[in-house]
């Protein structure tokens, strides 16, 4: 009986053990559910969150995430310091166009402003002549 009874306790211990790692390990793959946006208690498979099927939900999501990093892994890094130099560029450029085109502008609105002088002056003499030759 007492063998029994050690080879009982020998057995309760390694189950303890063993339920002890399983739970450590059912935390890491909450952990890992979460980084990936899986909540196994949400419509868990079978009815129950620690599943195999359930579980396998982590693992999938893990590949998609894998694949994303692979995708975006690929693409060109974009450079900062030379789209901003572009810019700077096409503004000063623009800059320079805008200053070429109002200078013309410019010209003929001081043409237009010496014609319209010159006229409002001939309007005020005629005006008078007019007002004297009235009297």
């Amino acid at each position: 009986m007492t063998e029994l009874r050690q080879a009982l306790g020998a057995v309760e211990r390694a189950v303890n053990e063993e339920n002890r790692k399983g739970g450590e390990a059912r935390q890491i793959v909450v952990g890992v559910a979460r980084l990936v946006d899986i909540d196994l208690t949400r419509d868990p498979a079978e009815g129950n969150v620690w599943s195999l099927s359930n579980m396998s939900r982590v693992l999938t999501g893990v590949h998609g995430l894998a694949r994303r990093v692979r995708e975006l892994e690929g693409r060109q890094v974009v450079d900062f310091a030379a789209i901003t130099a572009q810019i700077d560029e096409l503004e000063t450029q623009m800059q320079e166009l805008e200053s070429d085109q109002f200078a013309g502008y410019r010209q003929k609105v001081q043409d237009l402003s010496r014609r319209q002088a010159g006229l409002q002056e001939a309007l005020a003499i005629l005006f008078q002549q007019s007002k004297e030759s009235s009297k």
